[in-house]
């Protein structure tokens, strides 16, 4: 609580990365790194744009995204807007996870 009231107090240009990492990560505009976890998933989506990141996320290989896609297994996860492919990755794991 004491960090939340130093950082808000904090001219903007004294700020550090790590402020603002903090601050991130309190929003949930940051996650850091496999600390995903499927039982506190929150509402808001995470969204990943395109394939190959959602391969990269996930440590799989792109022919397997494509193919959890041609299956239909992740339907329910995926926005398209012309040609590009959004997943929602909270989705994604739920799926992934059954």
């Amino acid at each position: 609580m004491e960090r939340k009231k130093e950082i808000k107090d904090k001219p903007l240009l004294q700020a550090t990365i790590e402020d603002f990492w903090q601050v991130g990560i309190e929003m949930g505009l940051v996650v850091p790194k496999h600390s995903y976890d499927c039982a506190g998933i929150e509402s808001k989506p995470k969204l990943i744009l395109g394939i190959k990141a959602l391969g990269q996320e996930l440590g799989i290989s792109v022919s397997s995204v494509n193919r959890l896609i041609s299956q239909g297994t992740l339907d329910s996860a995926i926005y398209k807007r012309g040609k590009l492919i959004w997943f929602d990755l909270r989705e994604v794991l739920k799926i992934l996870k059954k």
